[in-house]
């Protein structure tokens, strides 16, 4: 690695998961380009350039995978137990909530900078503060007449509905009782029966389930058996009682959490800045295909222009990174979870599972 390169990617602590980086990357590429290829119906014609990002949404159930591991893993790793519950919720929202309300703060400013622009053809320039509000609780998804201002922020609240529940059934999830285990990881799975809107935490908890289950295997809490038997009934859950082709993006997904080992220095860059890409790609680098909109184009001429849109895009992520989200980074991490006081007989660590 150049020494450039070196200085743009931080050393990575030896807790972290090498692959997630990876994960990261190909996910936010992908929803990056399924917006730049898809989200303008009118920005090009039917064919392969098309087609080929026609399934780039997938990149979000690779997301879904990723925060169904790490964020138990990172419950185990730091000691968490039920009486943290408070905390770990401040510790998500010191780590997420500065960068996503200042990226509401840019949609809005770049919003109203569009209206001044003689090319611009949409709608006048309205503050809604109703629908600004709800961005506070990421409730705009309970009113339909408040939609979201950026329209990728539906899986934030997914996440967020996650937080929610994990920081309270992870206590079963990782229990000594490999009972306890396994039936709340199958009600938590078939909660998906509960809810069909999939701007819900339920309707893809077989999708986090997956996570869940790279996360048991990885802290040694399962064995290699007891993970393929799991895997394979909560693919059959995911295939016969959500949408089978969850399946394409959030088996490998897994997959990759559990045998991958390095990350390219490109892929690590890209996973470093996903969460910033992904608040910004759409304000960005959608307005560089909105603006294309005003002059016919070839089919190259519109390659070109979603490699414009990947660039400005990707360099407004690393700045929002580099001035936003590590500071955010940095005072999630000074939250700790307290300790609670040990007998004499207690152990720091669970023991192993042998494989089932």
């Amino acid at each position: 690695m150049t020494n450039s390169a070196k200085t743009i990617l931080p050393a990575p602590d030896q807790s972290h998961v090498a692959s997630l980086d990876l994960l990261r990357a190909i996910a936010i590429l992908a929803v990056c380009w399924f917006h730049f290829t898809n989200g303008r119906e009118e920005f090009l014609p039917d064919g392969w350039l098309k087609s080929v990002g026609a399934f780039g949404w997938l990149g979000v159930q690779m997301f879904f995978v990723v925060s169904g591991f790490v964020i138990p893993w990172s419950l185990h790793r730091g000691g968490y137990h039920l009486h943290c519950y408070g905390r770990f919720i401040l510790k998500r929202l010191a780590r997420l909530d500065p960068p996503y309300l200042l990226s509401v703060v840019l949609v809005l400013l770049l919003g109203y900078l569009s209206t001044l622009s003689p090319l611009y053809r949409g709608n006048p320039f309205v503050l809604d503060w109703g629908q600004i509000a709800l961005h506070l609780g990421y409730l705009n998804v309970f009113f339909q007449d408040k939609p979201w201002l950026n329209n990728v922020f539906w899986t934030l609240a997914i996440e967020f509905e996650f937080y929610l529940l994990i920081g309270l059934i992870y206590p079963l999830l990782a229990s000594r009782s490999a009972a306890v285990r396994r039936v709340c990881l199958a009600a938590f799975t078939l909660t998906c029966l509960l809810v069909a809107d999939i701007n819900h935490l339920l309707h893809h908890a077989p999708v986090f389930a997956l996570g869940i289950v790279a996360f048991q295997r990885k802290a040694n809490l399962i064995g290699p058996r007891e993970c393929v038997v799991a895997t394979v009934l909560i693919a059959l859950a995911t295939g016969s009682l959500t949408r089978p082709i969850y399946l394409a993006a959030s088996l490998p997904a897994m997959a990759v959490i559990l045998y991958g080992t390095q990350t390219p220095p490109l892929f690590r860059f890209f996973g470093l800045i996903s969460y910033s890409l992904y608040l910004l790609h759409v304000p960005l680098g959608m307005r560089v295909i909105n603006l294309s909109l005003n002059w016919q184009r070839s089919i190259w001429e519109s390659l070109g222009l979603i490699g414009l849109a990947f660039a400005v895009s990707t360099v407004g992520a690393y700045l929002f990174y580099r001035f936003v989200e590590r500071a955010s980074q940095a005072l999630s991490s000074r939250i700790k979870y307290p300790q609670p006081p040990q007998g004499p007989d207690e152990t720091k660590e669970p023991p192993t599972t042998r494989s089932a």
